[in-house]
């Protein structure tokens, strides 16, 4: 990353998910942060050192430069930095102030619109921002039930990771397996579980996990001798099946076969076993 200290602000917005703006502006908000870091990367490992040496920052992020010549590549590079730079930290502050209150003003919001890249703009049909009404109502939250799960279990993988004892156990590995868990760039920040992969291939845990925390309840009412009994705990597993259905529906249907597959296999054991022999 270009300049240093900016990772730990964006993971400290970032690791607030019970703030509803976050909710709402989290998924777009951070993809454009993660844009406009890669593209300042890109830059100062182009141009090395020497044009971000020329380049003062002050405390609120913003930049001045003064561009003796316009006519040198590295004048046009550095004008193009220095315009990233303001972006990127502006769109910072009006980041962290959406998500410092639950009902942001208008004027906030407003701000951090400014800001999103005119590209993105063009590409938000499944965003938060297809319809005006969706910016200025801080309630109204079209994000996907998928996002909010994946960028709560991400929030708490980065909270585990930073455990000093969880560190001190793994600080005491042996050297063949411990430099597969570290950060390159964050040696006290171990990378047990990237947060990556669980944005990646979170349609495959939710294939493992939501079978199991449907079917193992089944073992415990196996001592269920009573018919009615039994039936009244399918009603209860109907219950848990619409909620679960419901929560976690979206574009993929792999929520959606998942949980089917587990409630008729439930069923099929259920209604089965209260049968009379």
């Amino acid at each position: 990353m270009a300049i240093p200290g900016d990772s730990e602000k964006v993971t400290h917005l970032l690791e607030k998910p019970g703030i509803a703006p976050l909710r709402k502006f989290g998924s777009l908000g951070y993809s454009l942060l993660l844009r406009l870091q890669s593209e300042l990367t890109e830059i100062e490992a182009d141009s090395g050192e020497s044009i971000m040496a020329r380049i003062p920052l002050h405390r609120n992020g913003a930049t001045d430069i003064n561009l003796s010549s316009r006519n040198s590549a590295e004048d046009v590079q550095l004008e193009e930095l220095q315009h990233k730079l303001y972006s990127y930290y502006m769109l910072l502050d009006a980041f962290s102030k959406v998500q410092s209150s639950r009902t942001p003003h208008k004027v906030v919001l407003e701000q951090f619109k400014l800001f999103l890249d005119p590209n993105l703009q063009t590409k938000i049909e499944h965003t938060p921002w297809l319809e005006e009404i969706d910016l200025m109502n801080p309630f109204t939250n079209h994000l996907p039930q998928r996002s909010l799960i994946t960028m709560n279990i991400v929030s708490l993988v980065n909270r585990v990771k930073r455990w000093k004892w969880l560190i001190a156990i793994i600080t005491k590995l042996p050297d063949c397996v411990r430099p597969r868990l570290e950060d390159p760039d964050h040696p006290d920040i171990f990378c047990i579980l990237p947060t990556d992969d669980i944005s990646k291939r979170f349609s495959e845990l939710v294939v493992i996990i939501v079978p199991t925390i449907i079917v193992a309840p089944m073992f415990a009412l196996y001592a269920i001798s009573s018919t009615w009994d039994r039936m009244a705990c399918l009603w209860g597993f109907a219950v848990v099946f619409a909620l679960m259905t419901r929560l976690l529906a979206s574009e993929s249907s792999d929520f959606i076969f998942a949980t089917n597959a587990a409630f008729c296999a439930v069923l099929v054991v259920f209604v089965g076993n209260a049968l009379p022999a």
